[in-house]
């Protein structure tokens, strides 16, 4: 059987000898190399120019043929476009005329009449790129005019404007102070040396099965940017570049993980369907977008849902006062779990709230007092996921419908007897230590709450510690303090845990209390978290402190969780 792929082991110069033109697929990321990236090829090329090795391999390029010059790179747009930028710089700097004009020829077409040939840059950007690079990057000296001038870079050319920069003010140093070789020697050895192989697929078909392959064994894209070709078929062909510049955007803002969130979430939203980490979500998220509409789904539903995920990942929600801030509720909840995965069912359930109550800040908080109260008893009381899964969907599906949060059947109402049993446990000892560090976080952002102070930016990098040791050294203050019997009762309860450092903690695990307070106010802990700063107002640390202190942090969270709640709006405009 003939292969659907033909190899093709070429120089750089003949790569870019004008026998190929290079566009990009609307699906693929834009240039995302960083400097230390860039920098790293052009240092192994100089290296091996420096040591006169007979070649030097680039990696390959994966392409599909449009016609008969024309070709869509599949894999191999960062490593294309920096070799473009580099030809570039080369070209500005090259003082000899004739091979000035020799490097210009390698990156843009003249206008060829004879072979009816238009003028036009060997690597074809967007048509919305293509001014910013020329004028940036690509025309002769344009790097230079645009650094004199100081222009504002336009954001999405950033890593490549970068890369320019980086590259023109090394290359136009001496090789003594460079480090590298002449520019004319590092010039012939890069054209002439330095080799690519070039892979061309039969048809746009493979090459894109085999850009999702490469890509999928490398782990170097998200399941979102794999299935993004898919999902831009869909729609006309005129409207996918606009579609590609959304997804583009909403990866900028949230990152290639929180892409993934995003998706996974909106399929919940539409559908109900939880996928976890680790379960594809390819096929459930190409059904949701046929049963939206992929024009609905592209212009609409993601820039929509991702900008709501982004203010909710940054923690940038409208807030009515410094004591009714839903940041600081979101913050609580991120807290929620074991690990990264687990509890993350109020995420589709936030993003709902923020797109629904936009225009109404008063209604979008008391949602999110009403579902970190929910997930928080749920927490404290070990709710299964199946179920919390469940109620969260049902959440969802009363927003839409406008059920008011003071309606009976809500199911952002927690019953009486499951509420009465969390705010009771918080009386008991926590020995899980996920649980004790998602509480005490949540005391510390309750105690911000109640005073209206911002919440503490490195509270995240915290764990729950112990005041009164775990294994307190014998004839210590403690073992005279605690009876073994109350030191089994007060070591897990709320009153004895405060939120740490690590570092600290290990600095002061086992001292005795009034070490600790002087080492906590030393490293200024009992100024930045307010529960500290609460521990630290103690002269000794006995049971009946810890007793005591538990019962104030069990009626700060009743507050919180138990007070009565006004009369909801009407439904909320769609």
């Amino acid at each position: 059987m003939p292969s659907p792929f033909q190899t093709e082991q070429v120089t750089l110069a003949q790569l870019f000898s004008g026998a190929r033109v290079f566009a990009f697929p609307t699906y693929q990321r834009p240039y995302r190399w960083t400097i230390e990236e860039a920098m790293t090829l052009l240092d192994d090329i100089s290296s091996a120019c420096q040591r006169k090795d007979p070649g030097y391999f680039l990696g390959n390029v994966v392409l599909t043929r449009e016609s008969d010059r024309s070709f869509l790179v599949i894999d191999g747009r960062q490593r294309l476009t920096t070799l473009f930028i580099l030809i570039c710089m080369l070209r500005d700097l090259e003082e000899d005329k004739g091979r000035k004009r020799g490097l210009h020829r390698l990156v843009y077409d003249e206008t060829n009449v004879i072979a009816r040939a238009d003028a036009g840059w060997r690597l074809q950007f967007s048509p919305g790129e293509i001014p910013l690079i020329e004028s940036f990057i690509a025309k002769p000296g344009a790097l230079e005019k645009q650094l004199a001038s100081k222009a504002e870079r336009p954001e999405r050319l950033q890593a490549m404007l970068d890369v320019a920069e980086e590259y023109r003010n090394l290359l136009s140093q001496p090789p003594s102070v460079s480090g590298l070789p002449r520019r004319e020697d590092l010039t012939d050895y890069l054209l002439h040396q330095c080799e690519v192989i070039v892979l061309t697929a039969s048809s746009t078909t493979s090459g894109l099965r085999l850009f999702q392959v490469l890509n999928n064994r490398g782990l170097q894209l998200s399941e979102g940017d794999l299935v993004k070709p898919d999902l831009l078929q869909a729609l006309e062909a005129e409207r996918r570049d606009d579609a590609a510049q959304i997804w583009d955007e909403v990866e900028s803002k949230l990152g290639t993980e929180n892409l993934d969130i995003l998706l996974r979430s909106y399929i919940f939203i539409q559908s109900g369907d939880w996928i976890p980490p680790g379960r594809s979500f390819t096929e459930p998220l190409k059904a949701v977008m046929m049963s939206r509409g992929a024009d609905t789904f592209h212009f609409q539903d993601l820039p929509k849902y991702g900008e709501a995920l982004a203010r909710i990942h940054w923690l940038d929600i409208p807030r009515l006062d410094a004591k009714r801030n839903p940041n600081t509720l979101i913050a609580g909840l991120k807290f929620l779990g074991r690990g990264a995965n687990e509890w993350k069912e109020f995420l589709p359930v936030s993003l709902e709230i923020l797109i629904r109550f936009a225009a109404d800040p008063e209604e979008m908080y008391r949602h999110f007092e009403a579902l970190d109260r929910i997930f928080y008893v749920w927490f404290i009381n070990e709710v299964s996921e199946g179920p919390r899964r469940r109620m969260a969907w049902k959440m969802i599906e009363a927003i839409r419908a406008g059920t008011a949060l003071s309606d009976p059947d809500s199911p952002f109402n927690v019953p009486d007897i499951e509420l009465k049993k969390a705010l009771a446990r918080l009386q008991r000892p926590f020995p899980k230590l996920f649980q004790r560090g998602a509480l005490i976080r949540r005391v510390e952002l309750a105690m911000c709450q109640a005073t209206g102070k911002p919440m503490p930016q490195y509270l995240d990098y915290t764990t729950a510690e112990h005041i009164l040791p775990k294994n307190p050294p014998q004839k210590s203050r403690w073992t005279k303090s605690f009876s073994s019997g109350e030191q089994r009762e007060c070591l897990d309860l709320l009153g004895n845990i405060i939120p740490l450092s690590r570092e600290l903690y290990r600095r002061v695990s086992n001292k005795e209390f009034d070490q600790k307070k002087a080492a906590y106010k030393k490293a200024g802990a009992d100024r930045y978290f307010l529960s500290v700063g609460d521990a630290c107002t103690y002269l000794d640390w006995t049971p009946e402190t810890i007793r005591t202190r538990t019962r104030d942090i069990a009626e700060l969270m009743t507050l919180h969780w138990a007070r009565k709640r006004e009369k909801a709006p009407t439904k909320p405009a769609e």
